[in-house]
């Protein structure tokens, strides 16, 4: 609803409005056509690059909440090592999705405590898998060498990782691997058509401590079809929070790289 501002007559500031919104979706498009997984090899991308791909990029999705749950301890949890679940080993000594960049750290303070980020991650895409491969090579945590089979090797699934600074709602009680199977999943809209998850996999620090949500997605039905056409626009990943279903919407026809589709 747009008020009247002075004299100001209010078609006049919904026309500058609609400009603002026309100019800001230019620069999108604009910035979209040029982003660093077209214009250049992900073994040149910058930290900068790499930092724009994982917070910014077609492939990554991000849901602000408000915290209504206390924090549980973990410190009774038994370590456990990360699951791959289909995807490829990532190196040990590789950072976790936890750190994937300043925004996921939201509970830096006592004002921020009730504010949560929620972040998915199209983790089966190369540009994705590239582009955390790429941060550890950068801050030399793992050799150039490592890169090109891992990116080369594509995920038999459709591989979704969700993370947040409080991963509480998925260690209640009742709340485990096989609840979210059974009530995630992906809507393609074009159909009406929602698909659960073959399997969800707890992605554990070494301390034991739940850091990321692995989410799995079988890429043919039962008919050798594929399960996401290459027609469709609008995907939702559907996961329940607390009392929240949160929807994070993707759009296949903007996940591409030189390589093509990239899901």
């Amino acid at each position: 609803m747009v008020h009247r501002d002075g004299n100001v007559p209010a078609v006049t500031v919904s026309k500058r409005n609609a400009l603002a919104g026309a100019l800001l979706l230019v620069a999108t498009l604009a910035w979209a056509s040029n982003g660093p997984w077209l214009s250049k090899p992900y073994d040149a991308w910058t930290l900068k690059d790499v930092q724009s791909i994982l917070t910014e990029s077609p492939w990554v999705k991000m849901i602000p909440i408000h915290r209504t749950w206390l924090s549980e301890s973990e410190t009774d949890v038994a370590p456990q090592p990360l699951i791959n679940g289909g995807i490829r080993s990532w190196p040990q000594d590789a950072p976790n999705l936890q750190g994937a960049s300043a925004q996921v750290t939201v509970r830096q303070s006592e004002a921020s405590q009730l504010e949560l980020n929620v972040y998915v991650y199209w983790y089966s895409s190369r540009v994705i898998r590239a582009a955390f491969a790429r941060r550890s090579v950068l801050r030399g945590e793992i050799k150039e060498s490592d890169v090109e089979p891992y990116v080369r090797d594509a995920p038999q699934e459709y591989a979704l990782v969700l993370t947040m600074g409080d991963m509480t709602p998925f260690l209640q009680k009742g709340k485990d691997e096989e609840f979210f199977q059974q009530h995630a999943s992906i809507v393609m809209n074009s159909r009406n058509r929602s698909l659960s998850p073959s399997h969800v996999v707890y992605q554990r620090d070494t301390k034991g401590t739940l850091k990321q949500v692995d989410f799995f997605f079988p890429k043919t039905d039962a008919s050798g079809e594929p399960t996401i056409r290459p027609d469709e626009t609008d995907v939702d990943f559907i996961c329940p929070i607390e009392d929240l279903y949160l929807h994070f919407r993707f759009n296949p026809q903007e996940m591409t790289d030189p390589g093509g589709r990239d899901l």
